[in-house]
């Protein structure tokens, strides 16, 4: 079985990728398969902008940039 859908309990299917992303950052080492950084625990790597982003949330069209810890209170501010 595939350890991803075993994990989360999501069966795999055409627009898996794009609506869950593949897993890129090692749990072991915490370093991102792309980036090539040592992150933290909670750190997602954005498939649009293509950066690590702590705290992850989404990606916001509109601002067209990733939402995480970082910028979560002023995302929230302008809704």
């Amino acid at each position: 079985m595939d350890p991803v859908v075993r994990s989360s309990g999501v069966p795999r299917n055409a627009t898996y990728v794009t609506e869950y992303g593949v897993p890129v950052i090692d749990a072991q080492t915490q370093i991102c398969g792309i980036c090539d950084v040592r992150v933290n625990e909670g750190t997602r790597h954005c498939k649009r902008s293509n950066k690590c982003v702590a705290g992850y949330d989404h990606f916001c069209e509109w601002l067209n940039t990733a939402i995480g810890s970082a910028n979560y209170r002023q995302f929230y501010a302008l809704l």
